[in-house]
């Protein structure tokens, strides 16, 4: 019953009685696992070049012997994520926040063979529910959990130089009244506060939307950030025209930005190495901007500048809310993995991926920034908190599940948005969103131009997709 999703035959009699050889704790472990030699097919385009996730599913192999292949693309995926469904289906699905649309009516429901209550009881519905606190991905009524949450990547942190910062005498904001104060003062003290950067190869534009994103959430509450993600107020509505005057403020503000507005849409979205720029006569150091809105993958030593240690040279805060009262709330993607195909194999993948014991091999990858999602997760797995490259995670992980617990945690609104506002579209055009973000510190549109226009999309979008198709 547990790996065929059925009842046993009503006329198979099992004796009481039954002696197992070796007793139910040798049953289908160790050398002899009933599993063991068999093989589950994953498609993770997204996550196959994270070493960490990489080591998470040799684990599985270790723990199991159950062998794990990781599937390919076919080549018009691998270029075009809108493609349909491959050639050769893949057991296992695995992509950022999201099921293929292909892949979305075969996802099993998860909660046949893994309690559902304590799904719930370690992710939360509203992870679970891919963004909706009413009801799990099923549907309205359904009550059926179609992905189980990997990782999570928080956004809407504030990275800064630490060792500076600390130097300087500076003290990490709680509020953005205090935040907007200390960015004056850098100015007062001849620096440059901010650094922004909008140009991300082919899709230029998206750290603007996170920026927005973030103060959304702060201005609106969660109520507003959902209803304004899902189309049912718009970019023109109070509160996010409210929104767009509060990152207009940072980004406008004379002196603020490094490079000026303008140079906004060409600078790459990457923790610039300006931030640990050193002077060229005393070689102390000389920070070129002290804040970079960014996402938590900015926190992987990889991607750190100058070979800057994590912890010790740069470190992060949450971009503050507006009311020191309030949680600080964060925005994030949400890797999710999907059964679909109804194997012994499979089902002990999905198990394993829905155990507070999945990421421990990841947490301690010095190459990846993971954050559990499952609120058992034993935060000791992120390694020794005294070096300060893991308390950081630690911090990082803490904070999350901070803001998932008070409710001030959501997914990335434009990500829930169609491709042709809150992402690029299948012939890699822009979305109105990612372009709005990019005309504005341009200066080619206004702010009020920009949201005005993606309302007007948004409506248009509507129009096109409610009407029926043309004859012929």
């Amino acid at each position: 019953e547990a790996f065929l999703a059925g009842p046993c035959l009503a006329d198979v009699e099992i004796p009481v009685n039954l002696e197992i050889d070796g007793g139910f704790d040798s049953y289908g472990s160790g050398d002899g696992a009933a599993l063991g030699g068999t093989t589950v097919r994953i498609s993770a385009p997204e996550l196959t070049e994270d070493a960490g996730f990489l080591h998470e599913l040799a684990a599985f192999t270790d723990l199991t012997g159950i062998a794990v292949q990781l599937t390919p693309l076919d080549a018009d995926q691998a270029a075009n994520p809108w493609a349909g469904e491959p050639s050769r289906r893949p057991d296992i699905v695995a992509f950022d926040g999201w099921i293929p649309d292909w892949a979305e009516p075969r996802a099993l429901d998860v909660g046949r063979f893994v309690d559902p209550e304590t799904l719930r009881s370690d992710f939360g519905d509203y992870l679970l529910g891919f963004g909706s606190s009413d009801t799990a991905f099923g549907g309205p009524g359904n009550g059926s959990v179609r992905a189980v949450p990997v990782n999570i990547h928080p956004k809407g942190l504030v990275i800064y130089p630490k060792a500076a910062f600390d130097e300087a005498g500076y003290a990490v904001p709680t509020t953005w009244d205090e935040l907007v104060a200390l960015s004056d003062l850098i100015v007062a003290d001849g620096g440059t506060p901010w650094c922004f950067g909008f140009e991300s190869g082919e899709a230029d534009g998206w750290p603007g939307t996170d920026w927005l994103e973030s103060l959304v959430l702060r201005v609106g509450g969660v109520e507003v950030y959902d209803a304004w993600s899902r189309g049912e107020i718009g970019f023109t509505s109070p509160a996010v025209m409210e929104a767009g005057r509060y990152a207009d403020s940072v980004i406008s503000a004379p002196g603020f930005v490094r490079g000026g507005p303008a140079g906004i849409s060409q600078e790459h979205f990457t923790v610039p190495s300006q931030m640990l720029a050193r002077d060229d006569t005393t070689g102390e150091p000389s920070p070129e901007c002290w804040f970079d809105h960014q996402p938590s993958f900015s926190l992987n030593p990889e991607w750190a500048p100058n070979g800057a240690e994590i912890g010790t040279n740069l470190d992060f805060f949450v971009l503050p809310p507006l009311d020191r009262s309030q949680p600080a709330p964060m925005t994030g993607g949400v890797p999710v993995v999907s059964a679909l195909v109804d194997r012994p194999e499979v089902r002990a993948f999905m198990d394993f991926v829905a155990s507070p014991e999945w990421g421990e091999a990841w947490a301690r990858n010095p190459e990846s920034v993971f954050t559990s999602p499952n609120r058992r997760f034993d935060a000791s797995a992120y390694g020794d908190a005294s070096d300060p490259a893991v308390a950081v995670r630690v911090r990082l992980s803490d904070l999350t599940h901070s803001a998932l617990q008070s409710d001030a945690f959501r997914y990335d609104a434009s990500d829930a948005m169609p491709d042709e506002i809150g992402g690029w579209t299948g012939d890699f055009q822009l979305g109105a969103f990612w372009q709005g973000m990019l005309d504005w510190v341009d200066g080619t549109r206004t702010l009020e131009q920009v949201f005005a226009d993606i309302d007007a999309q948004w409506t248009a979008l509507r129009a096109k997709n409610a009407s029926p198709a043309p004859d012929g």
